[in-house]
C-alpha cells in the first residue's frame, strides 16, 4: 500500500486539485468557492517564490531549507492576513506554523526518496549496459 501511495500520489494530488478547482471556479462549491480559489492563488504564489528561491546558490542545504522555510511561511502569513484567511493571532501563528513546517519537511523528504529512486533507476540501467 506503501508502494503504490508513494508512485500515485503525485497523479492524485494533481487530480483531485483539478476537480476542486474546476467546481470552485464554474461555481459548484457554494460557499467554499471564495475560499478555495484563494487557497490556490496562495498555492500557485507560494510556489512561484519557492521556485525564486531555488536559484540562490547556498552554500550548506540546511541554510537553503532555513531561508526557504521562513521566507515562504512569512509569505503565506502576508497572503494569509490580506486574503482575510488568519488573523495575526500567536495562537493562529504557532498553529500553522507547525503544520506549515510539516508539511514542508514532508514534502522535502518526498522530494528526496523520489530523486532517490530516479537515482537508483539511472544507476540500474547505466549497470546494465556493462
Amino acid at each position: 500500500m506503501k508502494q503504490f501511495f508513494s508512485a500515485n500520489l503525485s497523479n492524485m494530488t494533481f487530480i483531485f486539485s483539478f476537480i476542486i478547482l474546476l467546481n470552485a471556479i464554474l461555481g459548484n462549491l457554494g460557499d467554499f468557492n471564495k475560499l478555495v480559489l484563494y487557497l490556490a492563488a496562495v498555492t500557485l504564489i507560494l510556489t512561484i517564490l519557492s521556485y525564486g528561491i531555488s536559484y540562490i546558490n547556498f552554500h550548506l542545504e540546511w541554510t537553503y531549507h532555513i531561508v526557504q522555510l521562513s521566507f515562504l511561511f512569512s509569505a503565506f502569513l502576508l497572503l494569509g492576513h490580506v486574503m482575510k484567511l488568519i488573523s495575526f493571532s500567536l495562537e493562529n501563528i504557532l498553529v500553522n506554523g507547525i503544520v506549515f513546517s510539516i508539511v514542508y519537511f514532508l514534502t522535502v523528504r518526498l522530494r528526496k526518496q523520489q530523486l532517490n529512486q530516479l537515482a537508483d533507476a539511472i544507476n540500474e540501467q547505466l549497470g546494465d549496459r556493462k
